[in-house]
């Protein structure tokens, strides 16, 4: 059931592969959590309009939101997270080095009131 939902500003290098990379990412959740991989859903929203630092065409973005239900403990949630941004900064090597690429990731657990 874990949710991966990757914000991403439109100047990224690597938008068009980003099934390659939701596919390494569900591999790790499968490990990580963990959970089983069809459970896992991804999806990536490209951000048109952006504003990173003082407007600068050099600098990038994804950010990563993952959801998933409660009840794990901080070290698996922090090693899924270390695990996850080491993927996605291997994925996108060519926005790394060439738009100063920063990935940040955040984790939030579902409540009582998530229905599936």
């Amino acid at each position: 059931m874990p949710h991966l939902v990757l914000e991403h500003s439109s100047n990224l290098v690597e938008k068009k592969t980003l099934v390659e990379l939701f596919e390494k990412c569900h591999g790790l959740l499968t490990e990580k959590l963990p959970t089983e991989r069809k459970s896992c859903v991804s999806r990536a929203i490209e951000c048109q309009q952006y504003y990173i630092g003082e407007g600068q065409s050099d600098l990038a973005f994804i950010h990563v939101t993952l959801k998933v239900k409660a009840g794990r403990t901080f070290d698996v949630l922090k090693e899924t997270a270390e695990a996850l941004l080491a993927a996605i900064k291997a994925h996108c090597t060519a926005s790394v080095n060439q738009l100063n690429l920063k990935v940040t990731l955040e984790i939030i657990e579902l409540q009582k009131t998530y229905f599936s």
